[in-house]
């Protein structure tokens, strides 16, 4: 099956693209569980994404630029596009995601010039044509956490698709505190909702809203 890509601003074939990458789909990070880009990292050659304090460190090719608050990333990160030109963007967690692309090497071309080190290109689901969903149910033990994920897409006229995702986690932390009408934490209480809609205009014109 042909890999499909973003890296040069339009979809391609993963061979076509002269540009050294490494892609992993939505549905291989679904299914071994890959939370955040620090875990996905982890399954990519020369790339290196860490949790520091406040920040995250991202290096490609041992090239970064630490997690000092004042700099822009050396690795630029975008999401459908879009530039989050601070380390801890990397700390999101992932929600319906379609791929992750990662472009080793200078992408001052296509992508601006603070990708001296390379770019992170993560693009999330679109609506789709026809009608589908999922929901899905996670626990963690070790901090009594529960989360609860769904989307649902599909066509709402000829040429209208809309896509809805919601997620909410909460837990207690991995601390617990002994003292009198003490607080365990750190504690999370995440609630998230995401609406995409894709209208085609006309043959060559589309309008995608998120």
């Amino acid at each position: 099956e042909e890999v499909i890509v973003t890296a040069t601003k339009r979809a391609e074939g993963l061979q076509d693209v002269p540009i050294a990458l490494s892609v992993m789909s939505g549905d291989s990070i679904n299914e071994m569980g890959l939370r955040d880009m620090e875990d996905v990292s982890l399954y990519m050659p020369n790339v290196t994404v860490s949790q520091a304090a406040g920040a995250s460190q991202i290096f490609i090719r041992g090239v970064g630029s630490g997690n000092n608050f004042g700099f822009e990333q050396s690795v630029g990160t975008f999401i459908d596009g879009v530039y989050f030109g601070r380390a801890r963007n990397a700390r999101a967690a992932f929600l319906d995601v379609e791929r992750v692309e990662v472009l080793k090497g200078p992408q001052s071309t296509l992508f601006g010039k603070n990708t001296v080190g390379g770019a992170i290109n993560i693009t999330t689901k679109r609506p789709s044509d026809v009608l589908e969903g999922f929901i899905e149910a996670t626990y963690r033990s070790e901090v009594e956490g529960f989360g609860l994920t769904g989307a649902v897409s599909g066509p709402l006229s000829d040429n209208l698709r809309g896509r809805l995702v919601a997620k909410v986690y909460e837990d207690e932390g991995f601390m617990e505190n002994s003292a009198p009408n003490g607080n365990d934490g750190p504690q999370r209480d995440d609630k998230v909702l995401r609406g995409a809609l894709e209208w085609d205009a006309s043959e060559n014109l589309s309008f995608f809203l998120k």
